[in-house]
């Protein structure tokens, strides 16, 4: 009597060619529809082959958890350097890639490491697609990365795959052929005849999974039977032998992609829990152990199956299911997780429990949105018991802009007070100074108004508050604070005054957040006036300030002035020594928003420099949206961009769009964007041949700005708008301030000038690489491969390697994006 080896794998001989090629390339992409055996073909050359495995299941279109997972796997080779990459978060920007890189290349991958993605299609990001090809380019030693996915792969493979930076293995390569059907069932103890053969073959197309199920069929009736579906045969020949229990068991566990031992014992309390699983695993090639994590997985196609036969179950049967999982997530502290089990329960007090226990830290623009529509729902009653949960959803309302729902939220919680219940563990004097502080943002930008709430959260809190993001820039991502803040023409000295007696008051119960932010004012104040001495002074103080309450927002600020006075008198050392540390204290940092704030300061620099191609790509696109800026800073990212679409010569889409750029100035208002708004609409007037609309739209801005002495936006601008002033009559009213712009524009601009000189020379950047250097670097930012270079070259990968390592190091940068941009400089040089 034969032995059936049902279990047996088997895969195609021009498949294993092309998976041993996966330690070859940067890159292996793997495309096939579900039941192909994609998944497990990879795992068991991995295994065979003894490769150090990172092993990341998909499980969502959420980029936010793509990089919760990559960081997850690359904590397991350097957790300081994943905590690194963790803060930064995900944003598909190009400064984010470039940091992202710059981490990830400094970090000895072990020999034969594989970063595996499946799952991948359900992500669907072309921010995430991009970044992975980026992180292929860089060619990072001993990390060879495997995509398995249902679709394809983003849409420059075809591009990677000829430049030697991947392998594909796609669909066909799969498929077995008639020959190779007979001979895998012969492997598996079966003979089939020529017809039967023939009969399969015709029927599975070579689908391994299908073969499978035929052969479990074949070896229970001994005949082959064409099933309705896939899933019917599933359900046939799987599903239908097992005991009530063990089905039981399957439905609830196949709500997750992976799970251990002791979730199992946690989801599936019963005494004998431990034994059905690792009998299960043992008889059944559906569900396999990953020695590496210890956790369980179940096949993809079994578990499509039992998910759907788990959607057929009672709504209170399956609520049952994730209220345990929600428990589970609890445990691990796995808290965004707890939270969405709890909400499929339809159990919102554990649901609070778990944002209360969360504290908004993890919170996502994703997440935020579930919340907005569970909190839409959410009985009074059920708020009462847990304000502190609502603090948290109150304070990411309006960190993520959502004003409207954030001034309701706060009328709610007002509302709470009088009616709070003592077990929510609150006293109503410290939800009420909470809720002062909150309310104090309704009040944004006006600081005498923010400031009597804040001084009221001082008298009825204890201690600094329980709720307030101390991590946020005090700036909402901008590098001025005199733009924040100068809402009234005539004013800005009584906003000066307005701010440095209310700052006390919000420091205390934010621990210091906002540290230096007065002196930062006092430095933009006398800069924008000319009076670069006191600008100077003020920002070292502002500087001493932040550093010392670890306030980089306010510390970037500061240098940022230091930077544009810099620019304003000439010294072109000191200019580089400032945006060198403007960048430092970004990547000190490590979150997205403080890379923003830094490409918001060099936005503002190379349009000043006249060197475009440095505008960061985020700006130049002009799209708010993809930004992720706070919405207070919303106007300060149009000053940049209108200044980039007046350098660049786009005056009738700059004009186009300056009304809307006015609107956004004025909703708090924003004083400063409304100025050189103003500026850029009478300089594109002027180079469209306008003369009276040139001279309407600089007087406006004079209006605005002269009362405050603030001619530096108009110095700035000069080369622009020059002209227009000529056409002015001696009588203006601004005359004198008309004057002083004229006298100082002169100095200004022949200072700007002698910094471009010191700066851009045509060799300045890659003077110290060899000829031969030069050539391995154009051909690298080509999209070659250190493989295919050397092939071009006639010289060995590992000569190249080591010319690349020469190459980042004179240059002082660490991967090819950054050899990139240094390359384009020069040229533009």
């Amino acid at each position: 009597m034969p032995a059936y080896k049902p279990s047996l794998l088997y895969f195609r001989p021009s498949l294993i060619t092309l998976l041993d090629k996966i330690l070859e390339t940067p890159l292996t992409i793997v495309e096939a529809p579900m039941g192909y055996g994609k998944t497990t073909a990879v795992r068991e050359y991995a295994k065979s082959n003894g490769a150090f495995t990172l092993w990341k299941t998909l499980g969502s279109d959420s980029a936010d958890e793509f990089w919760q997972g990559f960081t997850h796997a690359i904590a397991q080779i350097n957790p300081d350097d994943a905590q690194k990459l963790a803060k930064l978060g995900f944003s598909g920007t190009l400064q984010f890639s470039d940091e992202a890189l710059a981490i990830l290349e400094n970090i000895t991958f072990p020999a034969k490491t594989l970063l595996v993605f499946d799952d991948y299609h359900l992500l669907l990001s072309a921010e995430v697609d991009r970044f992975v090809e980026l992180l292929v380019k860089a060619e990072i030693a001993n990390l060879h990365i495997v995509i398995i996915s249902r679709v394809n792969f983003g849409d420059q493979s075809t591009e990677l795959v000829i430049k030697g930076y991947c392998t594909l293995i796609n669909k066909r390569c799969f498929e077995l052929s008639l020959t190779e059907t007979v001979e895998y069932f012969k492997k598996c103890g079966v003979r089939l005849n020529q017809q039967e053969a023939g009969q399969v073959h015709a029927y599975t197309e070579g689908w391994i999974s299908a073969l499978y199920l035929c052969l479990l069929s074949y070896l229970q009736d001994r005949r082959i039977e064409r099933q309705e579906s896939l899933h019917d045969l599933i359900g046939n020949v799987i599903y239908e032998n097992f005991p009530p229990e063990i089905k039981e068991f399957l439905l609830t566990l196949c709500i997750f992609d992976t799970f251990s031992l002791e979730q199992v014992k946690m989801i599936c309390p019963r005494d004998k829990a431990e034994s059905v699983l690792r009998n299960l695993t043992k008889r059944n090639a559906f569900i396999a152990l990953d020695p590496s994590t210890q956790t369980y997985r179940i096949h993809n196609i079994f578990n499509s199956y039992l998910r759907e036969l788990f959607a057929k179950k009672s709504l209170p049967e399956q609520q049952a299911v994730w209220q345990r999982a929600g428990l589970w997530y609890m445990q691990t502290r796995e808290y965004l997780r707890a939270m969405d089990c709890f909400q499929r329960a339809n159990d919102p007090d554990s649901l609070l429990n778990a944002l209360e226990q969360e504290k908004g830290l993890q919170l996502t623009g994703e997440s935020l949105k579930k919340l907005i529509t569970f909190f839409r729902d959410c009985p009074p009653d059920l708020k009462k018991a847990h304000p502190r949960a609502c603090l948290i959803y109150a304070m990411n309302l309006f960190s993520y802009n959502e004003v409207v729902l954030f001034s309701e939220e706060c009328q709610q919680l007002a509302e709470l007070i009088e009616t709070i219940q003592p077990e929510s563990g609150m006293t109503q004097a410290q939800l009420a100074g909470e809720l002062e502080l909150l309310f104090s943002f309704t009040e944004f930008n006006n600081i005498a108004a923010m400031s009597l709430h804040q001084r009221k959260a001082c008298e009825l809190l204890n201690s600094p508050s329980e709720f307030f993001d101390r991590s946020a820039p005090w700036t909402f991502e901008g590098p001025s604070v005199l733009y924040l803040f100068h809402r009234e023409s005539g004013k800005l000295e009584q906003e000066l005054r307005d701010l440095t007696d209310c700052l006390p008051y919000y420091r205390q119960i934010t621990l210091n957040h906002g540290a230096g932010g007065e002196y930062a004012m006092q430095a933009e104040q006398a800069y924008y006036c000319g009076d670069f001495e006191q600008a100077e002074i003020f920002s070292h103080t502002a500087l001493y300030a932040a550093q010392s309450a670890n306030q980089p927002a306010l510390a970037i600020c500061a240098l940022f002035v230091l930077l544009r006075l810099a620019l304003a008198q000439g010294n072109a050392g000191a200019l580089t020594d400032y945006l060198q540390q403007i960048r430092a204290k970004a990547k000190q940092a490590g979150i997205p928003a403080y890379y923003r704030m830094l490409g918001l300061c060099e936005g503002h620099l190379y349009n000043s420099l006249h060197q475009l191609k440095k505008v960061p790509a985020w700006i130049t696109d002009g799209d708010l949206t993809k930004s992720q800026l706070p919405f207070p800073t919303h106007a300060y990212f149009n000053m940049i961009y209108g200044k980039t679409l007046l350098a660049g010569g786009e005056v009738h889409k700059l004009l186009g769009i300056s009304t809307h750029f006015k609107e956004l100035a004025s909703a708090f208002p924003n004083l400063l964007a409304e100025i050189y708004t103003c500026i850029y609409e009478a300089a594109a007037h002027h180079k469209l041949g306008h003369p009276r609309q040139a001279q309407v739209a600089l007087k406006q801005a004079l209006d605005i700005a002269a009362p405050d002495r603030l001619l530096m936006p108009f110095v700035e601008n000069s080369a622009d708008i020059g002209p227009i002033f000529a056409s002015f009559n001696r009588e203006a009213k601004a005359g004198w301030f008309i004057n002083r712009i004229k006298a100082l524009s002169q100095i200004v601009t022949a200072n700007i000038e002698s910094v471009q000189k010191t700066l851009t020379g045509a060799e300045a950047v890659t003077a110290a690489m060899t000829a031969r250097e030069r050539e391995i670097a154009e051909l690298a930012v080509s999209g070659l491969s250190n493989a295919l270079i050397g092939k071009q070259l006639y010289v060995s990968e590992v000569t190249i390697k080591k010319a690349m390592q020469s190459i980042y190091t004179k240059l002082g940068i660490s991967n090819r994006i950054s050899l990139a941009k240094a390359l384009l400089n020069s040229k533009s040089y």
